[in-house]
């Protein structure tokens, strides 16, 4: 019956909220911070401070990595963030920008059989709509994550290492 608890949230003013969990959801907003609260418990999980240069416009949670968030910002970035590092300095942290500022996003989760009775989603594409009408489908989002391997052609070959003068 009307308001369970209020919960004042950093300095600024909060633009974007997304679930995250069963009983969790992260928060950003002017101040470049994200917030994730339990709303059961009415605590506070984690602060990650300036996760992005400008205000955060939009956040969205991931359904393959449930650690990791999608942010946009004010200046057409698009990050996927580890929420559960201890600080920025840590920050597992990957991003990209648009053409200009982000209108909607939104996650398109894709699931797959995979012979189990309750699969969840294998793959998820970002969909964003920009201020100049551009619609973006990122395929894979939350490959952003994982780190790159390097590959060698075939039949390459390694130099090697020279001698030091």
């Amino acid at each position: 019956k009307g308001c369970q608890a209020r919960i004042n949230v950093g300095d600024g003013t909060l633009l974007a909220l997304a679930t995250v969990g069963n009983s969790e959801i992260a928060v950003g907003g002017t101040d470049r911070s994200l917030f994730v609260f339990d709303v059961r418990k009415r605590t506070q999980l984690h602060r990650i401070p300036g996760i992005v240069k400008y205000e955060i416009t939009a956040v969205c949670a991931s359904r393959v990595n449930t650690k990791a968030v999608y942010v946009t910002s004010l200046d057409h970035e698009i990050a996927m963030i580890d929420y559960t590092r201890k600080s920025a300095s840590h920050l597992a942290r990957h991003s990209l920008r648009g053409d200009s500022r982000w209108v909607g996003v939104d996650l398109v989760p894709e699931l797959r059989s995979t012979g189990n009775k309750t699969p969840g989603p294998t793959t998820e594409d970002f969909v964003g709509v920009t201020d100049t009408g551009r619609f973006y489908v990122i395929r894979d989002a939350w490959r952003m994550m994982q780190p790159r391997t390097p590959t060698a052609a075939p039949n390459q070959k390694k130099q090697p290492a020279s001698a030091p003068n």
